[in-house]
């Protein structure tokens, strides 16, 4: 629970004469040198746990958004730690505990912080921000300020994509199975193949906040988990194909990435179906979209997942196009009118044999309808 208002003077004095001696340090060294981007398991010698507690006392409404986000629960969220019970990697450690080593599991108070305050704004000691833009909160200060228990290193890179390329792109990590590396996440690839590649990540994913002087990027990071947001990210149109059949037309709609995007195994299902006068399903037919992956032995005999297609909407791969799914329906179809849905699915473990054997972990329906009857 945060406190409200200021802390105690001594205290407050104690946290910032603490931040101030952790950084001054590191400020210098790294004078005229590009500080590195935020990524899993940053080397530090700070202590992010007292330092991410000053982070919040100073900026309490931006800590609030952040408390309870799929950010700071990165590692103690329930969905992670079922994969991670699955898969106990260090790999999978390194970016939802990203303040504790990950070759073992983080301590209470590190889980805890997910992906902190200091996980994104301090790197190799420098406090990191992004260049003020107007009507956002221009309170911030600048290296050379004295007014202020800290100096802020901003840099341009920090509003790009490349401050969250370090969590949101990487390969697999069994390189050694594999004759080349294979991408597990792949957001910034896509980004930069989008026609929204000069559009940073934060524009969409940190819309703006509050107002006047106290403006500024959300920090709840609700992003795909916020239906509505979800559902303006796509675009459906739908008709028959046929007497028997519906074409669903899909494109994704002022998003840079594909959707979904992120980890490998979230899909959307388009499925059809038609009922008779009782609501019995007299015929259905459906399709999952996702990326596809086959087994593929590596150079010293060990298999490895491998992609071979790709057909969610705005993929690379399609080079713009939308993805057109037809799903046919039989000779029932042709006196009565064919409901559709388009379902986007976050699985939580992929099945080895049927894609309706995954098993789901949360799912948003997008867009449903229905196509009247076809005309005798």
């Amino acid at each position: 629970m945060l406190r409200e208002g200021r802390p105690p003077a001594t205290l407050a004095a104690a946290l910032l004469l603490a931040i101030a001696l952790t950084l001054a340090p590191s400020m210098t060294s790294s004078r005229g040198a590009a500080p590195r981007m935020p990524g899993p398991e940053p080397s530090r010698s700070l202590d992010p746990v007292a330092v991410n507690r000053g982070c919040e006392r100073c900026h309490a409404e931006i800590a609030r958004e952040w408390r309870g986000s799929k950010h700071q629960r990165a590692y103690v969220d329930a969905p992670f730690q079922a994969a991670l019970a699955k898969e106990p990697l260090p790999f999978c450690r390194g970016c939802h505990a990203p303040e504790a080593r990950s070759s073992r599991p983080p301590p209470p108070e590190r889980a805890e912080l997910g992906v902190a305050c200091v996980t994104c704004h301090v790197v190799d000691g420098a406090p990191l921000a992004a260049p003020a833009q107007a009507g956002e909160d221009q309170r911030s200060p600048s290296p050379a300020s004295a007014s202020v228990p800290h100096p802020v290193l901003r840099d341009p890179r920090f509003a790009s994509a490349a401050a969250c390329g370090g969590c949101h792109e990487f390969a697999f990590p069994d390189h050694a199975a594999r004759r080349a590396q294979e991408p597990m996440q792949l957001t910034l690839a896509e980004h930069a193949a989008s026609a929204y590649a000069d559009v940073p990540c934060s524009r969409c994913h940190m819309p703006l906040a509050g107002d006047g002087p106290a403006a500024h990027r959300s920090h709840a990071f609700a992003s795909s988990r916020d239906p509505e947001a979800a559902r303006r990210a796509l675009r459906v149109q739908a008709e028959r194909a046929s007497p028997t059949a519906a074409r669903l037309t899909l494109r994704t709609a002022h998003v840079g990435h594909a959707f979904p995007t992120g980890d490998l195994f979230r899909r959307l299902l388009v499925r059809a179906e038609v009922l008779g006068d009782d609501y019995a399903v007299i015929a259905s037919a459906r399709r999952f979209l996702a990326r596809g992956f086959a087994e593929t032995p590596g150079p010293l005999g060990a298999r490895a997942r491998t992609t071979v297609s790709d057909d969610r909407p705005g993929a690379p791969a399609l080079a713009g196009m939308p993805v057109v799914v037809e799903l046919e329906l039989g000779p029932g179809a042709a006196r009565l009118p064919i409901q559709y849905e388009v379902v986007y699915q976050r699985v939580a473990h992929a099945s080895d044999g049927r894609e309706e054997d995954a098993i789901i972990e949360s799912e948003v329906s997008l867009v449903r309808g229905s196509l009247p009857r076809n005309p005798p």
